[in-house]
Formats: C-alpha cells, structure tokens, sequence
C-alpha cells in the first residue's frame, strides 16, 4: 500500500484529562508559577499527544512494543515503523515512520455536526453593534499606525469559538466538568527531596489537590436514567497521512480502545480511510457568521486553523496585526531503545547532578515556546496574504504535525 489519509474519530470513555502549564506541586517543577493546588483539563489534548498516541497504537498494532532487552533488529523494525525520536521542533522535518503527518482537530457530534475553530473577531461588541477594524491616527513623528477593533468591550472577554454550518458556541461549552479533591500520596519520595528552604509541613501539603476532568454530558457506557449523565454527546476528529509503503507486513490502525493523556484518559478510537482526500481538507469556509467584521479597503483577514507558531516580528514586517489569545507549549522527547524512565524528567533538586541536567534514561522536556491559538485572526495587506500563509506553513517542524494550519477569509 502507498500513501493514503485516515480519518480518526476519538470518543471519551468516561472523564478525561490533558494536561496545561499549571501543575501539581509535587511534580517538583522550580517555578512557583507552575505549581498550583488547582488544576483544571486542558480543552483540547496537544498535537503531540495525538502524535505518541498514534506511534505507540502503531507499535502495538505491529507486535512492536520494545522490551527493556530489545535486540537490534527489534529496534530497527520499530524504528521503521514509527522513527527513532519523538516531536522535536529543531528537526524539519521530523521522521516518525509510517506517520507522515497529521491535521488539526476538529469536534463533532452524534448528529454528523463538524465544529471548527471561528474567527474571534466574529462577535458583537457595545450595544449589539458589530465588531469593525479600524485604522487609528498615525503616531505623531513615528510614521506608524495601527489598527482596533471598534465596538469591543473590554467587559467581555472575546472566547475561543467552534462552529458548524448553523450555530458556535465557546469551546469550554461542549464538555462538561468533574472535579475530585484529596491528598495524593505518589512516589514522588522517591526520586527528590524538599525544595531548598522548604519546610517538611509544605511539601507533605503538595499532596492535596483539586483535579478538574472534563466529560460528555451522556456517556454511552454509563445509566441514560442518570441525570448526571444528560446532554450531548461530542468527540474528536482528526486526519492522519500514512505511507506504508516501504514497510513489510505492516498491520494498519483500526479500531480500538486508546489511552491518552497525563491520566491516561480512555478514548474509543473509530478509523477510516478517505479517498482522495488531505488533512486540510477537514476544513470548509465558515459558513456561519454572527456578524462579518468590517475591515478597510485593501486588507483582509486570516484565521488561524489551529494554535500556531509564529515570530511576532514576522507579522509585524508584513504590517499584520493580531486579535488572538496564546497558549504556553513544551513537548517532551523520548528516543527508542535509549529512553528507559518515561515518568522522570530531570533531577532538578538532587544535588549529586548538575542543575538543570536531564536524567541520561529519562525524556527530555523543551523550552516554552508561544503560540497564537486557533481561532485567531491576521489582519494584513491584501497583497501580503500568500506570503504570510507561505511564512506559517514553512514552521515544518510543527505544520507536520497539525500545528501552523490557516485561510484567507
């Protein structure tokens, strides 16, 4: 078999949790900013969750999994099928086997709906007046000038938004929410001490947390009598480009029941193949609008598909300007036959290592990179609009993996 796009449909079996920036204390992270008592689901998993998903279903579909005492030949085969080394944004491109790239999500639900990421600046600002783009007065002695969204009111926050061919509604609106509360005692002994200066009282109440999941409203496993289980039901999409052709006896995905992330959260998994299909081709043109921004003669408008990463300085060299929020990103790294400790990042604390060093059997995590969220809108130059779409597809790193996806509007 050659190249040919799948279509892949995930159903959350029960509760699920992906995880954000914000973590537990007892995760033994340095900065305080990230430690929190408090912590809620991310909305949407990461690309790269899907993506260690994906290779490690393709492992298992192919009697793949590595032992800890793997021979080389075993290494190899698994190196063929899924590549050496995970998601790593210095590589362009990243070679992950069979996988040769991935699209953005999109929801759907039981009724066929498909929602995808709407334009943010498609709302009603003061009094229920539209939202326009207005050029503002140049700055005297700079020669620059800019751009602003008339009518918006600073009271109400602009929130990300899907939509299908008749409605939208905010993103937090299509799952809803479950919380347990306790102490966590973990093995987190184990492997660090107390933070310097930190008293023992303060890190036994690391252990207490608040954990919020999120659900379907009716689960297809639970009591429909359960009126903690009313409401709709709604799923992820995603397509998938896989190129077997070059691998002997290769086993395809299909059906099955996955886990993904940090909570190895349940997930129904449903394949299919599209023919003649692409991975941007989950996308139509929005086909519904609350109210169409007015923009001024000679821009235009371009919505990000998916959460992107972009210099800012490239944007502004093409005279954009953005209405997007931004999301925090890191990516872990793991490397087959070399990674033995998938729970260990680094030992940050023990002071038998140097500070900052990643543990040799451990993964490795990434700087924080910055995203624009999907959602987001460019207003630029009409004449500029190819190029700055050139410009984010040209991030190869993560456009492969379903990150850096837009439209002109």
């Amino acid at each position: 078999m050659s190249s040919r796009i799948l279509e892949i449909k995930l159903e959350p079996i029960g509760k699920f949790f992906f995880g954000r920036e914000v973590v537990f204390g007892g995760d033994g992270t340095a900065d305080p900013r990230r430690r929190s008592y408090l912590v809620r689901t991310a909305d949407l998993p990461q690309q790269t969750s899907l993506l260690g998903m994906l290779r490690q279903e393709v492992l298992t579909r192919n009697n793949a999994l590595l032992p800890p005492s793997a021979s080389a030949e075993q290494r190899n085969r698994a190196t063929e099928l899924v590549g050496d080394v995970g998601f790593d944004a210095a590589r362009t491109p990243n070679s992950f086997g069979v996988i040769r790239g991935l699209s953005p999500l999109l929801i759907g639900d039981e009724a066929g709906n498909r929602w995808q990421p709407h334009p943010l600046d498609d709302e009603v600002g003061r009094d229920g007046d539209p939202l326009r783009w207005k050029g503002t007065e140049t700055e005297t002695g700079s020669g620059k000038g800019g751009y602003t969204l008339e009518n918006f009111d600073p009271k109400h926050d602009l929130s990300t938004q899907f939509a299908s061919g008749t409605s939208k509604k905010s993103l937090e609106d299509f799952f809803t929410s479950t919380s347990q509360v306790g102490i966590k005692v973990t093995n987190r002994q184990r492997w660090r001490a107390p933070r310097p200066g930190q008293t023992e009282e303060e890190f036994n109440q690391e252990g207490m947390f608040r954990q919020t999941f999120a659900r379907n409203g009716v689960s297809a496993y639970a009591n429909a009598a359960n009126d903690l289980n009313s409401g709709p039901r709604y799923h992820f999409i995603l397509r998938v480009e896989v190129d077997d052709s070059d691998v002997q006896n290769y086993r395809p995905l299909s059906d099955t029941v996955v886990n993904m992330g940090g909570e190895k959260s349940t997930f129904k998994m449903t394949v299919f193949e599209v023919k003649e299909g692409s991975l941007d081709g989950l996308f139509v043109a929005p086909q519904y609008h609350k109210s169409i921004p007015e923009v001024p003669q000679g821009m235009s408008r371009v919505l990000l598909l998916s959460d992107t990463y972009i210099a800012k300085e490239t944007i502004e060299k093409l005279g954009g300007f953005v209405v997007a929020k931004t999301r925090p990103f890191r990516f872990f790294t793991t490397e087959l036959g070399k990674t033995r400790n998938f729970f260990l990042v680094n030992h940050r604390y023990d002071k038998a290592r140097k500070q900052g060093t990643y543990d040799s059997k451990g993964r490795s995590q990434s700087r924080r990179f910055t995203l624009l969220e999907r959602g987001g809108i460019i207003l630029l130059p009409a004449d500029k609009v190819t190029e700055l779409k050139y410009l984010i597809e040209s991030e190869t790193a993560f456009h492969q993996i379903g990150y850096n996806y837009c439209t002109a509007l």
